[in-house]
């Protein structure tokens, strides 16, 4: 949820993490994957990648609770 809660910011990808698993020290290969699975389960521009930076969700005219 946080990419939601943080929409149109780049979250870094240990936040990310931390709220995903509850650590931060996971492996980044596992983390790609489960991107991906949320591209393949939706749309590949759903999330983007800012190298070096984190990521982002791209969801227009949606409200968010």
């Amino acid at each position: 949820m946080t990419l939601l809660e943080y929409k149109g910011k780049v979250v870094p990808v240990d936040v990310l993490t931390l709220r995903a698993w509850g650590k931060d020290n996971v492996s980044i290969f596992t983390f790609r994957n489960m991107i991906n699975q949320i591209r393949v389960k939706t749309y590949y521009g759903i999330i983007t990648n800012h190298s070096n930076l984190g990521y982002t969700i791209n969801i227009n005219n949606m409200e968010i609770d």
